[in-house]
């Protein structure tokens, strides 16, 4: 009798896992799916892109040098950017982002302390 219980046991334990498994092989297809469209988006954008390049160079006298150099100025701008913002703060008691706006964790109610250098 003990060893009828436990194959039942095993065999429920065996099903939950193949149906564990079956999921996650479905998600898996999913996810290259969703994968393989944005592969293709991003060529497409690439493309776009390009074109809208060879246009706007052909059409004004740009050079190559003229499209890196702005890159690279706008790359230092976001990076300025970047530096301003401030950083998420987390609740203490559970981990998760804080609001800005709010005195507490709108998840598990923990009152939050504020930043001593809040903006």
């Amino acid at each position: 009798m003990f060893f009828d219980l436990y194959d039942l046991f095993q065999n429920i334990r065996i099903r939950e896992a193949s149906h564990q498994a079956r999921r996650a092989r479905d998600l898996a297809g999913d996810l290259d799916t969703r994968l393989e469209e944005l592969e293709r988006q991003l060529l497409m954008v690439k493309a776009t892109s390009e074109a809208l390049w060879t246009f706007i160079r052909r059409h004004h006298g740009l050079e190559d040098t003229d499209l890196v150099n702005m890159l690279k100025e706008q790359a230092s701008q976001r990076e300025q950017e970047l530096a301003l913002e401030e950083p998420v703060q987390h609740c203490p008691a559970c981990g998760k982002a804080l609001q800005k706006s709010t005195g507490s964790c709108i998840y598990c109610g923990h009152k939050a302390d504020p930043a001593p250098f809040a903006r």
